[in-house]
């Protein structure tokens, strides 16, 4: 089988070398296109076939959202940034996770260990899905974030509460609400985080669920909560 092909795209030349130095000792994702300016870029991924994206943000002439728009059928893609907030992107556009600038090996390996199975998905059809992967033991479900209502800590593990199911996951809850933490799922408590989608109600204690459920809002959460729910 031949090693996934990824691209990167980012304004700054060190980056590129960083990535390709992080990868060096992925057997299965070959680095094989590195682009400074953008529009080089787009030309290159509208003519040939890429499984993986590793996409900068904040680029002089086009950002990473209208580069994304532009191309005809996005791979999955990591967006990489310096600043948290640019994460906050459309998922129909291709994004499945983001690394933070500067960009650790560790963070990294658990980043390609959750999109593996998206990208081995991509590879059997014609467009990645638009889900993402939980790890459940030694094996993967993929999801459906906007099917996901919340989450719940359970120690160093979680559980995904996503359409009827109850899906043990064996990530904690803050990894977890980092991942998802584009797709407007914000942490409420120590205990939860929940997706806004699916909120009814706020109060200075509880946060209502729209199927009745309700949840505790911690103290430390509330400020950042009523900021985001505006």
């Amino acid at each position: 089988m031949r090693r996934l092909r990824a691209i990167s795209v980012d304004d700054e030349a060190r980056a590129h070398d960083v990535l390709r130095v992080l990868l060096k000792d992925t057997p299965d994702i070959e680095l094989v296109s590195a682009f400074t300016s953008p529009i080089e870029a787009l030309e290159a991924m509208n003519a040939g076939v890429h499984d993986l994206l590793f996409l900068d943000i904040a680029m002089p002439g086009i950002s990473g959202l209208d580069f994304l728009r532009a191309l005809k059928a996005p791979p999955v893609t990591v967006l990489l940034t310096a600043h948290m907030e640019h994460a906050l992107v459309a998922f129909e556009l291709g994004v499945r996770d983001y690394l933070t600038k500067p960009v650790s090996p560790e963070r990294l390996q658990r980043c390609l260990e959750h999109i593996r199975p998206l990208l081995q998905a991509a590879r059997a059809g014609a467009r990645p899905p638009k889900l993402l992967s939980i790890k459940n033991g030694s094996a993967y479900h993929l999801i459906d974030p906007a099917l996901t209502s919340h989450i719940e800590a359970a120690g160093n593990f979680s559980t995904v509460y996503y359409g009827d199911r109850a899906l043990f996951a064996s990530e904690s809850l803050k990894d977890l609400q980092q991942r998802l933490a584009p797709l407007s799922f914000v942490r409420v408590h120590k205990s939860y985080a929940v997706n806004l989608g699916f909120v009814a109600e706020i109060s200075a204690n509880e946060v209502r669920l729209r199927d009745g459920l309700v949840l505790p809002l911690g103290r430390a959460y509330r400020g950042a909560l009523a900021n985001i729910a505006r």
